[in-house]
């Protein structure tokens, strides 16, 4: 009796052994909302079951740590591992399609826009890229362009610098010394989102080219994570970034902390004047402090909070023909950036309230002689917006409507010459916009119709509106997805524009009026198993093209001298081979016509634009490595009106290795080692403005869990 009862025994308790219940929720990873009726299973198929209307789920497994794998329509397919019974969060990535190493979301991974087809989203998951500007050059309509003052622009397709509206976390920011975008870390931005033309006038003016949005990473509650990464390279750059995440029950913060020094002299061979030069005055030193927080209320009401401090100090390095200059030329920046939103939802829609605070201030310093460059000056901007919005999820139709207000500053002492200041501009601003996707049956056909409107209302001036209108078929990616669109809208002259007095040879111009667009665009996408394409066609018309011009008697000047017409087209192609092997194509053609109605400048390309670009890159995978290389090509530019000084197109080659390992089951590594620009090729992305030949890099990141 004693033997059976321990024969019953020992068949009740190793069921119990083998078979322990793990426990956990699945989140979004953007949102953090609870995945209902998610798929998880295990590597044995019989071993599955269905997360509950709170993201739940509870699984019979009969060893830990183990590996489950959950999916969820419209998610990347997740493997977790699991090492402790309870308390599991997992969570889930919008499923992506891949394009020209973006990454374009099938659902709707902003309230920017309603049309899927107008926005591409940019994540940072490529290992090639190694900076901001080079995740955001990454799209195949965007340039990296460097100034004489040492200040990288990004143009997107043709158009001017000043016809790209830059936001961080939807809400608009104004530049400082020209470094609004590099003053981000790469290691702070979740991803990029980039809509061309005029599908960006909902977002006001200046958005004639579209608009590039930086979104922040967001802190994550139940997650303690620690990152360290470093990089070093040629011309003694090096960098530091720290990152730290810490819960606080149903709070968050996430802290980030970067730096940055290099020395960036090279010696460059100019073609024109025939000799070696030297490009000195190059170093920089940047740093900043970033800080994203999040708390959560009762119903689903949370606040965010966003604050960003950057600085940074750097030389001047000038043109290759007027180094004396700028040969002990300065520049010191400062930048401080804060937000914060709350946001209630009910029901399907969700209301936010944003208020935003940026101080920008720029110093030059330069005790050369300079015509064009105030040998001690200090330019300060000052910006303040609050906005309401309200995001309607309806069973058929859906909205983004927004009001706010926006005040603006704009102030320059040129200390050396106080009559050349410009005393304190202010521009205020009071804007309406709503944006609508209606859904058509056209007999079996689905379709989305998508219009936008905004009306900016500038006080003691006037009101603009700019509008856009989307046609989008079928109304949901799935294979293929195309669009046709147009719109309009509009951009202010820059304060600098309209105000600078400096000496008899520079002068801005009071009497600008606005730049206008009207322009059409059609977008086509196609998934079709591990293969994806994407191409865009464009047209735009821009009236009051703002332009310097040098007169006859020397001075420079800006006008409202020209009408251009920008038309062009862009393609994207992504294919995974095999399973280890990606190629990764893109290409755009641009055509930026001058319509002056001067004899000499009419029909010839506008100034400084660079005609095409075309990028391939190849990744192969063997274990935890990956080998990577790319080539890129840049077409000409010309530098004057009439065409007849051109600036030569060029191609580069990189390539490089990427290695990742864990170390036990709480620390992740990763190394890369690239070359940059393997054949030496010497280059300039603008007139005597050289660009650095072969250059290496090395970055190492440690990921404590």
């Amino acid at each position: 009796m004693i033997k059976f009862g321990s024969v019953l025994l020992i068949v009740a308790i190793v069921p119990m052994l083998l078979y322990a219940e793990i426990e956990g929720q699945i989140l979004s990873a953007k949102s953090e909302e609870p995945i209902r009726y998610a798929l998880v299973r295990t590597e044995r198929t019989d071993l599955v079951t269905i997360s509950d209307d709170k993201g739940y789920f509870s699984l019979p497994i009969n060893e830990i740590p183990c590996k489950i794998f959950i999916s969820s329509q419209g998610y990347e397919l997740r493997e977790f591992t699991v090492t402790k019974p309870k308390n599991n969060l997992i969570y889930l990535s919008i499923d992506p399609i891949r394009i020209q190493g973006l990454r374009v979301s099938t659902e709707k991974a902003t309230d920017l826009k309603l049309s899927s087809t107008d926005i591409e989203i940019l994540n940072h998951d490529n290992v090639e890229l190694k900076s901001t500007t080079a995740l955001i050059a990454s799209h195949p309509g965007l340039l990296i362009k460097e100034g004489a003052n040492g200040e990288k622009q990004l143009q997107l397709h043709a158009y001017e610098a000043r016809h790209s509206v830059y936001l961080i976390n939807g809400m608009k920011t104004d530049n400082s010394m020209g470094n609004s975008v590099s003053s981000i870390p790469v290691d702070m931005i979740d991803h990029v989102e980039v809509i061309c033309h005029n599908a960006g006038s909902t977002s006001g003016e200046s958005a004639i080219g579209g608009i590039v949005n930086i979104v922040l990473k967001n802190s994550r509650t139940h997650l303690h994570t620690h990152e360290f990464s470093s990089r070093a390279g040629s011309w003694q750059n090096y960098s530091l970034n720290y990152q730290n995440n810490l819960s606080f029950g149903t709070s968050s913060i996430l802290c980030n902390l970067y730096g940055h020094t290099a020395q960036n002299d090279f010696s460059y061979y100019n073609e024109y004047d025939k000799e070696t030069i030297l490009r000195t005055n190059n170093d920089i030193k940047e740093g900043s402090i970033s800080l994203q927080s999040r708390i959560a209320f009762q119903n689903d009401v949370y606040s965010k909070l966003s604050i960003l401090f950057y600085a940074a100090e750097r030389g001047i390095p000038g043109q290759s023909n007027d180094y004396v200059w700028f040969e002990k030329s300065r520049g010191k920046a400062h930048r401080f950036y804060i937000n914060t939103d709350v946001r209630f939802p009910f029901g399907k829609n969700i209301f936010s309230v944003d208020l935003y605070c940026q101080f920008n201030r720029s110093h030059y310093e330069n005790t050369s002689e300079n015509p064009f460059y105030s040998e001690n000056s200090t330019n300060r901007t000052s910006t303040f917006e609050a906005r309401a919005k309200l995001n309607s999820n309806g069973s058929t139709v859906s909205s983004i409507s927004q009001c706010g207000l926006r005040y603006e500053t704009y102030k320059y002492d040129d200390h050396l010459h106080p009559e050349s200041s410009i005393l304190q501009k202010n521009r205020t601003f009071i804007y309406l916009s709503n944006e609508t996707s209606i859904p058509l049956l056209i007999g079996l056909q689905k379709l989305s119709l998508i219009p936008s409107v905004r009306a900016d209302y500038f006080v003691d001036e006037d009101v603009y509106v700019s509008s856009h209108l989307t046609l989008e078929y079928p109304a949901k990616l799935d294979v293929f997805q195309m669009s046709i669109s147009g719109g309009n809208s509009y951009a202010m002259p820059e304060s600098s524009s309209l105000f600078w007095k400096g000496d008899s040879q520079v002068q801005g111009n009071p009497d600008l009026e606005p730049e206008r667009s009207y322009g059409v665009s059609s977008n086509a996408k196609v998934k079709f198993g591990s293969f994806t394409f994407s191409g865009e066609a464009y047209f735009n018309r821009i009236e009051n093209l703002i332009y310097w011009y040098r007169s006859a008697l020397g001075l420079w000047k800006p006008d409202n001298l020209a009408d251009a017409e920008l038309y062009g087209f862009s393609g994207s192609l992504n294919w995974y081979i095999f399973d280890n092997l990606e190629i990764e194509l893109i290409g755009s053609r641009n055509y930026p016509i001058n319509k002056t109605s001067s004899a000499d400048h009419y029909n010839k390309y506008l100034t400084n634009k660079s005609l095409h670009k075309i990028q391939g890159k190849i990744k192969y995978s063997i274990a935890d490595i990956s080998l990577f290389a790319s080539v890129l090509n840049i077409g000409k530019q010309f530098d004057n009106f009439s065409n007849t000084v051109l600036i030569d197109g060029y191609t580069t080659y990189d390539a490089g290795l990427h290695q990742t390992s864990q170390i036990g089951k709480k620390i992740k590594t990763s190394i890369i080692f690239r070359i940059n620009n393997i054949f030496n090729i010497q280059y300039e992305t603008s007139r005597n403005i050289p660009s650095p030949g072969r250059n290496y890099e090395v970055s190492c990141s440690l990921h404590f869990l």
